[in-house]
């Protein structure tokens, strides 16, 4: 299970070493807890970070800016499609506690 417990917004502009020109950025940082890490041995639940472009926010989450609040201490689910070889998230959703997490006897 997946948890966001926080995020903040990170934006400014940086000159990468070699270029002429700046780039500006815009993202946010997700601050998650994972209980299924994926690490071999690996015990509890890991800190992660995610980070994600303001401008894809409506796209992943369906939210803007403004509305991620709502994501926060609930359980998620991130779902990847493979662009080019590589697990790009293309979409997260709230998960419903009493739906998706029924024990069943």
């Amino acid at each position: 299970m997946i948890t966001i417990m926080g995020y903040e917004r990170k934006c400014g502009e940086f000159q990468p070493s070699g270029s002429a020109s700046s780039l500006k950025y815009d993202n946010v940082i997700f601050h998650v807890l994972n209980d299924n890490c994926g690490i071999v041995g690996f015990v509890g639940s890991s800190c992660e970070q995610l980070k994600v472009k303001v401008t894809d926010l409506p796209k992943l989450f369906n939210v803007n800016f403004e509305e991620l609040k709502k994501f926060v201490g609930v359980p998620v689910q991130f779902e990847y499609s493979l662009i080019s070889g590589k697990p790009v998230l293309t979409k997260v959703v709230i998960l419903d506690s009493n739906e998706d997490f029924q024990f069943k006897s």
